[in-house]
């Protein structure tokens, strides 16, 4: 949604927080329906993997985008990072969620709540990091930590990423 006009073409406004290094996907056209989105996605988001070397790969929201990102990551060996699972909304956001909280590899969950329904699917501690997610505003504040802080306290060891944009 991040390329559509009729969204406000909001991927600028992540480019005005500062981060460049964006990989946009041309996966949709206004008024297509999920499943093509979905497909459209998975079409192009292993050519992307493949060609920058990922070893990692972020996942949040209910979006089918996000679904494609955990298929293709779990796929090809890509650890994936799913961001609030567990949450619950009561419509098909729910299985979707669910589907990308069983691709994970890492599970960044909002609360105990959350943390409690993954383990009611069946995600286990071993193997997976449970830790809290990060809220957007605290990516963007003064006050957040450097990214070497945060490398450091979650001992992360990669040092290249980006962030992806998915539409047409």
């Amino acid at each position: 949604m991040h390329l559509l006009r009729r969204y406000g073409y909001t991927v600028h406004e992540i480019e005005r927080a500062g981060l460049r290094r964006l990989h946009l996907i041309p996966n949709q056209v206004d008024g297509e329906p999920m499943a093509l989105v979905l497909a459209n996605t998975v079409r192009h988001w292993p050519g992307w993997c493949t060609r920058s070397d990922r070893t990692r790969s972020s996942c949040t929201a209910t979006r089918v985008e996000a679904l494609a990102g955990a298929i293709v990551g779990s796929l090809t060996n890509v650890r994936v990072i799913h961001i609030e699972g567990g949450e619950v909304s009561g419509t098909i956001d729910d299985t979707i969620r669910h589907s990308i909280s069983k691709h994970a590899h890492i599970h960044l969950v909002a609360n105990d709540e959350a943390r409690s329904r993954l383990s009611q699917l069946g995600e286990r501690r071993t193997g997976s990091s449970w830790s809290a997610a990060p809220r957007s505003t605290l990516l963007t504040s003064p006050d957040a930590p450097s990214l070497d802080q945060v490398r450091s306290h979650y001992d992360i060891g990669f040092q290249t990423f980006g962030v992806l944009a998915c539409t047409r």
